[in-house]
């Protein structure tokens, strides 16, 4: 497991990550931070290992990555001070913002990307650009069901869901369970059947 805390421009390029414990990358309460070319498998039978999740950073990339996890696979969360995972987190919670996942690929039985499920504290321009879920239980979300935090300005644009399967999560392409957002979008994007959301805003969006 790779945990970056409290780090400012750093970058993590090119290693391959196998089953960690728990969630594989986590970046914690920094900024200027870059990953790009990880690989990592995690395992399909076990929750709570998913593969790279961005906690309370500014300024943070996330290009030509592959997550293959039974958990959530490309994630922006907050959450609350000294409760379990936060528990030994060092200062006080910090916002999301300007974090883009790009040219990624997911293979996960959650979610493929994804803002939440904690959203104690709010998440600002979170992007989701040209990314590939392969297979997932739900392709895109916004998850709001951890906190009272909003997400504002974020764009899930020209990603592309190959594959929804049935599971405890339902079986849709996006997500928008308790929203609380201004103005979040989804841009361009369609699975194999070639239905489409384009220009719709998260009032707007359909399950499929």
């Amino acid at each position: 497991t790779i945990i970056p805390i409290a780090c400012s421009y750093f970058t993590c390029e090119g290693i391959t990550i196998r089953e960690a414990g728990c969630w594989s990358v986590v970046a914690v309460r920094s900024d200027h931070m870059e990953f790009s070319w990880l690989k990592i498998y995690q395992r399909l039978n076990m929750g709570e290992d998913d593969a790279i999740d961005i906690c309370e950073c500014q300024q943070v990339v996330v290009k030509n990555c592959a997550g293959y996890s039974l958990d959530d696979a490309f994630s922006a969360k907050t959450w609350p001070v000294k409760v379990g995972i936060t528990m030994n987190w060092p200062g006080d919670p910090e916002y999301n913002d300007n974090v883009l996942f790009e040219d990624c690929l997911a293979y996960t039985r959650c979610f493929g990307f994804k803002i939440g499920q904690g959203t104690d504290q709010n998440h600002y321009n979170v992007v989701f650009r040209n990314n590939t879920v392969v297979y997932s239980g739900v392709g895109l979300g916004i998850h709001c069901l951890s906190g009272a935090g909003i997400v504002y300005d974020s764009v899930f644009e020209n990603c592309y869901v190959e594959k929804v399967v049935l599971n405890d999560l339902e079986s849709v392409f996006s997500d928008l369970r308790a929203v609380r957002e201004l103005g979040a979008q989804i841009r361009g994007a369609w699975t194999d059947d070639n239905a489409a959301f384009t220009d719709e805003d998260y009032g707007q969006a359909q399950h499929m």
